[in-house]
């Protein structure tokens, strides 16, 4: 009699060598399918897939009422499409495949009436254009130019809209379709320009990513793709603008100025709609649409509630006030300072989540502080008209006893500690080891760039030629509160065992690397620092 272990482990490794046994055969059989690949083979393939369209075509006309009489070639049709997906195995065929304008027939199949073939043929898409594939051969350059002459992706935007994702197969075409998109960007980046003139990409991805009742890794992938459609692109930046997509994004994140996303993926999601936010408000126009829609009022309120969007909502912020004296009068005018400043004395600070640091945190707060300062400059507007919106910034710095000053202070001994360790590192290689361009960019990662903004505030704060220079201090008979801040700024300097020179060296490399543009606004603002550097250059005598 056999034992019922021994009988039991010998019909699971029975089984297990079976299906072994079937996995063998099917990666023969698909390897033999691969090696057959040429142009005379693809030639035939092709010459059945068109046939099958004709079919098809026919027999839809002939028998329009009767689904019965074309199913079968319609099954044929899917099938011949399913067979050219070893094609994608071969990129060098690509020229060849796109000659015999079998490409052509097969966009054209986008169209179909029976969305499940517009399915398969994004599917197919989808391999063919796989960032591998695109990689493998220098022949696959005229896959994607095919695809731009034959309308391919005017074509491919309308499926998107006849795609039902209620139901799992269109689902998986959309993100497909998505995918497609980004190979294609990725092998050509003038595609996006191309992509958004010929279609109405940009409001579909829009009205994706504000629907939530629909799949959330499609609604993550269209926010993806959004992005990289709007980053670097100020065609792309100004069209979004004008087709209110501003407005639909802010509604789309307040939704989050009370809540946490529930998922990782909704995570990404939110992170990917502030950092599209931030990409349309390098476009300057776009600022006044975000101040119009009251963007700066809704990135206050999400600051205040203390959620995860709380450092997104600081990032959108240093964007929008970043050259737009327009919009840094406006923060202060709706009270942002309070809440900027409470960022910044770190009460209340949001939640670690990956993608962020506290560097970032402090880049983004005194970022804002800094453009008001510099933005709201008489030198920079041409008149005093902003003198009492500054008095209000500088005196956030006498509050609580001069608490701002000294949390400034802590920033730039901590920072200016990071940038001298950077320093240190490269003094111990050989001159003709160091890499000036590596250093600099090791010096930004330690917090540079940070640094070099806290030190532009001190010397607001400090300058006979600052803001404060013009601001008689309360009971000091007649002391100015630029004399006032000095007297801190040094107290602390010197128990820190720093100095105005060290950051006047800071802020000098700073303006050398503000660029040589002709742009007016460049020019007051190196002009505008220049004379506040060497205001306080002799201080440390």
């Amino acid at each position: 009699m056999s034992h019922p272990a021994k009988k039991q482990k010998t019909e699971e490794h029975s089984d297990s060598k079976q299906q072994e046994d079937i996995l063998k055969l099917i990666e023969q059989n698909q390897n033999q399918q691969v090696e057959t690949l040429d142009e005379a083979s693809l030639k035939k393939q092709c010459l059945k897939f068109e046939r099958a369209i004709t079919k098809n075509q026919q027999m839809r006309v002939k028998f329009p009422d009767q689904p019965e009489k074309f199913m079968e070639s319609e099954l044929e049709l899917n099938e011949q499409i399913q067979n050219l997906h070893s094609l994608s195995a071969f990129p060098n065929l690509y020229p060849e495949f796109v000659n015999l304008n079998s490409l052509k027939s097969l966009i054209g199949l986008l169209t179909h009436e029976n969305t499940d073939i517009s399915i398969e043929v994004v599917h197919l898409l989808h391999e063919l254009t796989d960032p591998d594939s695109l990689a493998e051969s220098d022949d696959t350059s005229v896959l994607v130019e095919a695809l731009i002459e034959a309308n391919g992706f005017e074509t491919l935007t309308q499926a998107l809209h006849r795609f039902d994702e209620t139901q799992q197969e269109d689902q998986q075409a959309v993100h497909h379709s998505l995918a497609i998109i980004e190979n294609l960007i990725e092998a050509e980046n003038n595609i996006k320009t191309i992509l958004t003139e010929r279609t109405d990409i940009l409001s579909w991805l829009t009205k994706r990513i504000k629907n939530t009742t629909l799949d959330l890794a499609n609604r993550l992938y269209a926010s993806e793709i959004l992005s990289i459609l709007l980053q670097n692109s100020p065609t792309n930046q100004e069209k979004f603008g004008t087709l209110d997509g501003i407005e639909i994004l802010l509604q789309t994140l307040s939704y989050y100025k009370k809540r946490d996303p529930k998922t990782a993926e909704e995570e990404e999601l939110v992170e990917n709609l502030f950092n599209t936010l931030c990409s349309v408000l390098l476009f300057p126009q776009n600022k006044d649409l975000f101040m119009k829609s009251e963007g700066l009022q809704l990135m206050l309120i999400i600051v205040r509630e203390k959620k995860f969007s709380r450092r997104g909502a600081l990032k959108v912020l240093d964007f929008s006030l970043a050259r737009h004296p327009k919009a840094c009068a406006l923060f202060i005018d709706i009270l942002g300072l309070k809440t900027l400043f409470s960022a910044f004395m770190k009460k209340g600070t949001a939640k670690n989540k990956k993608g962020f640091s506290k560097q970032e945190d402090d880049e983004h707060i005194i970022s804002c502080i800094a453009s008001m300062f510099v933005q709201l400059n008489p030198e920079m507007m041409g008149d005093t008209t902003n003198q009492a919106l500054l008095q209000r910034l500088c005196n956030k710095f006498t509050e609580n006893d001069y608490e701002k000053v000294d949390r400034l202070l802590d920033l730039h001994h901590d920072y200016l500690q990071k940038v001298r360790a950077v320093n240190a590192k490269y003094l111990e290689l050989r001159p003709e080891d160091v890499d000036e361009d590596d250093q600099y960019l090791k010096r930004l990662d330690a917090g540079l760039f940070t640094l070099q903004l806290v030190d532009l505030v001190i010397v607001n704060l400090c300058s006979e030629s600052g803001p404060a220079a013009l601001i008689s201090a309360p009971e000091t008979d007649g002391k100015t509160l630029h004399l006032l801040f000095r007297e801190r700024v040094k107290k602390l300097f010197n128990i820190q065992s720093s100095s105005f020179s060290d950051v006047v060296a800071i802020l000098e490399e700073y303006v050398e690397n503000l660029g040589n543009s002709d742009d007016t606004g460049d020019s007051k603002e190196k002009e505008m620092i220049r004379k506040l550097v060497d205001s306080v250059r002799l201080l440390d005598q």
